[in-house]
């Protein structure tokens, strides 16, 4: 099998795969999750029941599974990235966003559904606890708090809640608001990050 053969049998997989996923948050977005049936998704998307079960365990996976590439690199930016937390978050989210921006129109069909329907934003919220755990880690590491600390915890938590809002809000009221949004959400964490410098709670013994 030649190079060229491989590569266009990728590329193909991957329209196939994209026109799957564009169908799930189509219907989802005009329906609900629930009446989004994986019949419907494989009819909108013209291919087989099979087809959608080859490349998708689920109907879950077929919108959630693109949460976990941004997840896993977010915990790897924590763990291992340069500068203190809110740099290493702000430095992962302008990535993600340039990401989004190159895939065009499904990244935004994507994120609207997570934002908009309840039984996806669930999904979601399970998926964001090891992100939180990794956010709640790496402030201890840089303020000298337990990672179960309530200042840790509360510090984790605020962020994800405030990644989300600015998700919202790029969701509704576009890009043009992106830049002042992300500053004003980001002088936010650099003030909660400042009092826990400050006087960090349950400091480590």
């Amino acid at each position: 099998m030649t190079e060229l053969t491989v590569g266009r049998r990728e590329r193909k997989n991957q329209q196939t795969r994209a026109a799957i996923q564009r169908a799930a948050v189509e219907l989802i977005l005009e329906r609900g999750y629930d009446r989004a049936t994986i019949g419907d998704i494989a009819d909108r998307a013209d291919v087989s029941r099979r087809t959608v079960h080859t490349w998708f365990r689920s109907k879950d996976d077929i919108v959630l599974r693109e949460l976990e590439a941004p997840l896993s690199r977010l915990e790897e930016g924590l763990r291992t990235g340069s500068g203190d937390t809110v740099d290493r978050i702000q430095r992962w989210l302008y990535a993600e966003g340039a990401t989004v921006a190159a895939e065009g129109d499904l990244a935004q069909l994507r994120l609207q559904a997570l934002a908009t329907d309840p039984h996806l934003r669930g999904l979601e919220r399970e998926r964001l606890i090891g992100a939180e755990t990794a956010i709640a880690e790496a402030i201890a590491a840089d303020t000298g708090a337990l990672p179960d600390s309530l200042a840790a915890r509360a510090f984790a938590a605020a962020t994800i809640s405030i990644l989300l809002v600015l998700r919202e809000r790029f969701i509704t009221r576009g890009a043009k608001e992106a830049p002042d949004n992300l500053a004003e959400g980001f002088r936010l964490l650099r003030g909660a990050y400042a009092a826990l410098q400050r006087e960090p709670l349950n400091p480590r013994g």
